[in-house]
C-alpha cells in the first residue's frame, strides 16, 4: 500500500505544480507571516505534507467543485468528553522483554495450506477463524502494456470473484456489498458502488482525499484523511455509503493536534470513534525514519469532537488491528511493527508488520508478498499456519474479512 499511495500522490503532486506556474495571482502568506510568490508558497505547503506523510507530496490546487457523475459499467457515538493531555516529555518507548526460551518453528514446521486450485474464483478463499479474502487491488498504479490490472472483489451475493474492469482501486467494505472506488484523475471525489449488481458509480465529492480509504467495521460509512488546500488543515472527513452524505470536521494537526509524518485517520473497532496518532513534540526527528510518538488521539465520528487520549506510541492501520478486547493494538514504530499495551504503552513483542487483521484472541493475519502467503501467527509472532494463496491473488495488496 505504501508503493501504491506514493506513486498515486506523486504524480497528483507534479501534475499539480506544473498548472501552478500557469496560475496567476495567488501569493498566499508563509509560515514565517511573509508574503510569499505562488510557486514558492506551493512548495512550502507541500513540504509540509511531505514531512506528514513521507509517502508522496499533497497537491495543493484551487479547483472548482465537480459535480457527481455516473459511470455506467458492469460488474464482472461518541465515547467520552476527555480533553487532550498537556503536550510534555514521555518516557522513553519501552522495548520489547527479551524473548524466552521457547522454540519457534521453522518455516518447514508450519503447516501450508494449498489454496491454489484452478476454480479458486468460484469460492470465498479462506482463511483461519472464518475470514475470507474480500479483494485485491494491484501493488503499482503503473499499468502493464495490455492496460491496466483490475481489482478483484468478492461479490458476496455469488459466493465468487470478479474483476472491476476499470483503471482505479476498488475497495470492498468488510461486510455488505459496497465498494469504495479510487480514482486518479478524480482526486476530489470517492466512488461508491454496490458489488453483484449493474448499478453504476455513485461519485461523491469530499475534497482531495489523500492515502487509503477505509471503510468502518459495519461497511456502512468511509473514513477519508482530507487535505484542505485553502487552509492546508487536515479534515476528518466520512461519507455514508447509503446517501452519498458528506461529513467533515477541520483538525488543526499543526497546533491542537500535532502530528508530522504519515498522518492519517483510522477507525476504532467498534466504529464511533476515528484514531489520529500524535507526534512527541519533544522527541528528536529524522526524515530517515518515521517520527516518534506521544500517543493516540480520538474523535466522535458523530460530531469530530476530541474524546481520549492512549499513550500508544506508533501509527495504528486500521480497525483490524486492535486486541478483540480492545486491550492491546498492533503499530508500526519508529523502525517495527510493535504489539503495545493500550492502558500503559508497554511493548509486549515485534512483529513482521503492522497491516495485520486480528481474528481470535490468539491469532493475527499477515500477507507475506515475497512468498505469495498469508500467515496467521500468535500475539508473540510464532508462526500457526501459512496459506498459499492462487497466483491470481499473489503479490497484490489484500482485503480480509469474516465471511
Amino acid at each position: 500500500m505504501k508503493q501504491i499511495e506514493a506513486e498515486r500522490l506523486l504524480r497528483m503532486a507534479l501534475r499539480d505544480l506544473a498548472d501552478e506556474v500557469d496560475v496567476g495571482g495567488w501569493s498566499p502568506v508563509g509560515p514565517t507571516g511573509e508574503p510569499t510568490g505562488r510557486v514558492a508558497a506551493a512548495a512550502i505547503r507541500r513540504g509540509r505534507w511531505l514531512r506528514r506523510r513521507r509517502r508522496a507530496a499533497v497537491a495543493l490546487v484551487a479547483v472548482a467543485a465537480v459535480a457527481a457523475v455516473a459511470v455506467p459499467y458492469q460488474l464482472l457515538g461518541r465515547s467520552g468528553d476527555a480533553l487532550v493531555p498537556p503536550v510534555g516529555p514521555l518516557p522513553a518507548t519501552p522495548t520489547p522483554a527479551s524473548p524466552g526460551p521457547a522454540e519457534v518453528p521453522t518455516a518447514a514446521e508450519v503447516p501450508v495450506v494449498e489454496l491454489n486450485a484452478a476454480n479458486w474464483a468460484d469460492a470465498p478463499v479462506e482463511l483461519a477463524d472464518g475470514w475470507v479474502v474480500t479483494g485485491a487491488i494491484s501493488q503499482s498504479w503503473s499499468a502493464p502494456a495490455t492496460g491496466p490490472d483490475p481489482s478483484i472483489v468478492l461479490d458476496r451475493s455469488a459466493g465468487r470473484y470478479r474483476e472491476i474492469p476499470l483503471p482505479a482501486a476498488a475497495y470492498p467494505a468488510p461486510t455488505g456489498a459496497m465498494l469504495a472506488i479510487s480514482d486518479d484523475d478524480r482526486p476530489f471525489e470517492i466512488g461508491l458502488l454496490e458489488a453483484g449488481t449493474d448499478a453504476q458509480v455513485r461519485w461523491v465529492h469530499t475534497g482531495q482525499h489523500i492515502l487509503t480509504p477505509q471503510w468502518s467495521p459495519d461497511g456502512r460509512r468511509l473514513l477519508l484523511t482530507v487535505a484542505d488546500k485553502e487552509s492546508a488543515e487536515t479534515r476528518l472527513t466520512i461519507v455514508d455509503a447509503d446517501s452519498g452524505t458528506v461529513a467533515s470536521w477541520p483538525v488543526d494537526t499543526d497546533r491542537a493536534f500535532y502530528c508530522t509524518d504519515y498522518c492519517e485517520f483510522t477507525w476504532s473497532p467498534d466504529g464511533r470513534e476515528v484514531a489520529l496518532s500524535q507526534t512527541d513534540p519533544v522527541g528528536q526527528r529524522s526524515e530517515s525514519i518515521r517520527h516518534p510518538r506521544r500517543g493516540i488521539q480520538f474523535f466522535s465520528a458523530r460530531d469530530g469532537s476530541a474524546t481520549r487520549f492512549v499513550p500508544v506510541r506508533g501509527d495504528v492501520a486500521g480497525p483490524w488491528s486492535w486486541s478483540p478486547d480492545g486491550s492491546q493494538v498492533v503499530v508500526q514504530g519508529q523502525q517495527s511493527a510493535q504489539l503495545v499495551d493500550v492502558a500503559t504503552g508497554e511493548v509486549r513483542s515485534e512483529l513482521p508488520t503492522s497491516r495485520v487483521y486480528w481474528t481470535s484472541g490468539d491469532r493475527l493475519l499477515y500477507m507475506d508478498s515475497a512468498a505469495g502467503m498469508v500467515v496467521a501467527i500468535g500475539p508473540d509472532s510464532t508462526p500457526h499456519t501459512r496459506y498459499r494463496l492462487p497466483d491470481r491473488l499473489a503479490g497484490r495488496e489484500l482485503f480480509l474479512a469474516p465471511g
